[in-house]
């Protein structure tokens, strides 16, 4: 593998070592800060701004109506009153934002935004474009990657993208107002034909139903029944309105809710372990070109351990020098021979006080390269997958 090593900021080892972009970063984060708390106070202080925010929520309240059966309580602002300072600062704020998840790439502050983006949504009833939604969130998604992602994954990243896109236009273009209409008007028909009983000629149904009287006794009236003003129908079983317990919609309306909340734990909780594991593994990659070389040495001999572990070639417990037999049914041979040349520089490196010079350096750097190299080629699209985002040994 050739390029540079990737840190886990995202920055290559060489800028992590001299940090000269790490002041810059630091300095634009506290600036944008400082930024979002004062432009939300400019936004509710400032007169027209204020206003400005209330005619942008009384539009908002406007298109959800339009399209659900909500009602609101639409905010009081003058006549012809100008959104423009409220957008200006709306858009301050978002570009701030934007700025700290791009500096930072912090899970949880992208998850939130990515809840906050879809919650609001959900609440007032509205959407996004789709194509403006897959990108959006796309993004989001790729802001959660970290190191030296190579150009492949970006060109298949972008074209998976482009076809979920146009495979959710083609197939979920929306509500069409015209098919609505016509839609409603059809099932409204088809409700009376069904439910509407026939008529005859003369308007008695074809089935007529008895109205009968409430007869009831009283100490007043004796044995003789007397006959009340209220009357009742007789009603067959399939014609009862039989209502459900209440605890069934509690049940109904709690599991999707329930539901939703596991899958969003259970997405957050695998985000953060990935990101930990990613992070992980590029703190040890930044061990490969330490100053110490004998630290070097061990550090990617490990790490030449770890892949081939990964594949099932390596012997768990037994000595590194034990590991020929079990490598030379499964890889060439001259990989093996180097391999086995190795073994003792790392042996010196973990044992020995005598430092390790730039050549043995350089040969076990060559080992770690090709086994890269050989064992990524020999995998398929699962388990490249699993060592780029759950082993995270390809960086």
């Amino acid at each position: 593998m050739s390029g540079p090593v990737i840190g886990a900021e995202g920055l290559s080892l060489s800028e992590v070592r001299t940090g000269k972009n790490a002041p810059v970063r630091d300095m634009l984060c506290r600036v944008f800060v400082v930024v979002i708390p004062a432009a939300i106070l400019l936004l509710f202080l400032l007169p027209d701004a204020r206003n400005g925010l209330k005619a942008l929520a009384n539009r908002l309240f406007a298109a959800s109506e339009s399209v659900n059966a909500y009602a609101y309580a639409y905010f009081d602002v003058p006549a012809g009153q100008s959104i423009t300072p409220a957008v200006i600062l709306l858009s301050v704020i978002a570009f701030s934002a934007s700025g700290i998840l791009l500096i930072r790439r912090s899970p949880l502050m992208i998850l939130g935004c990515s809840t906050l983006i879809a919650g609001v949504q959900a609440y007032f009833g509205l959407s996004l474009p789709g194509w403006l939604n897959i990108l959006l969130f796309s993004a989001l998604g790729l802001l959660l990657m970290r190191g030296n992602v190579p150009a492949s994954f970006w060109g298949s990243s972008a074209g998976v993208i482009l076809l979920s896109a146009a495979v959710i236009i083609s197939s979920y273009p929306g509500v069409d107002p015209w098919i609505e209409t016509r839609s409603e008007a059809l099932r409204d028909r088809l409700t009376r034909s069904v439910f509407l009983p026939e008529s005859n000629s003369d308007g008695n149904t074809d089935d007529p139903v008895e109205t009968r009287h409430v007869n009831s006794r009283t100490l007043l009236s004796g044995e003789d029944p007397s006959q009340t003003d209220r009357e009742y129908r007789l009603i067959t079983k399939d014609q009862e309105q039989i209502s459900l317990p209440d605890w069934v919609g509690d049940v109904t309306s709690f599991f999707p809710a329930a539901a939703a909340g596991a899958v969003l734990i259970t997405s957050g909780y695998l985000l953060l372990r990935v990101d930990r594991r990613r992070r992980k593994a590029a703190s040890k990659r930044l061990m490969f070109d330490s100053a110490n070389r004998s630290e070097a040495i061990c550090a990617m001999f490990r790490h030449i351990a770890d892949w081939l572990e990964s594949f099932g070639y390596g012997c768990g417990n037994l000595p590194y020098r034990d590991w020929a037999e079990n490598l030379l049914p499964v890889l060439p041979e001259a990989y093996v021979n180097r391999f086995c040349g190795c073994v003792p520089l790392f042996e010196a490196a973990l044992y020995s006080d005598k430092p390790s010079g730039g050549e043995q350096w350089k040969q076990v750097k060559d080992l770690l390269d090709e086994t890269e190299a050989l064992l990524y080629q020999r995998a398929d699209f699962g388990k490249r997958l699993r060592l780029k985002y759950w082993e995270c040994l390809y960086q």
